[in-house]
């Protein structure tokens, strides 16, 4: 599987497990369009109401798709350019999620942070 899609996948399971929840909404980009990130989580105040008003807090997230089979490893690593790690420091930070795929990708399965 290639890493485009792999990405993909990893991005659609975690929008759609966020999206389980009523105070959240994803904003995530496909193909790197922003700088450092791979989108954003919204969280608000009040449940199904995306009104800037009611805007707790942007979070902001990197995303990577990891394809691997069980039993998957306890150790994985990715290169992270100094740019971005700045642009995280000046952003307050940012959550790094790691999904991992199997070949049954309809189930998947686990987030690492």
């Amino acid at each position: 599987m290639n890493k485009a899609r792999i990405e993909g996948i990893a991005l659609s399971k975690l929008q759609s497990c966020l999206l389980k929840s009523d105070y959240v909404e994803c904003v995530f980009s496909t193909n790197d369009k922003f700088p450092s990130w791979d989108g954003f989580i919204c969280l608000y105040n009040k449940k199904d109401s995306p009104k800037k008003s009611d805007l707790h807090r942007r979070i902001p997230v990197q995303i990577k798709g990891h394809f691997s089979e069980p039993p998957y490893q306890s150790l994985i690593s990715f290169s992270v350019e100094i740019s971005d790690l700045r642009n995280y420091f000046n952003e307050c930070g940012v959550i790094f999620f790691v999904i991992y795929l199997d070949n049954n990708v309809l189930n998947t399965l686990f987030f690492q942070l």
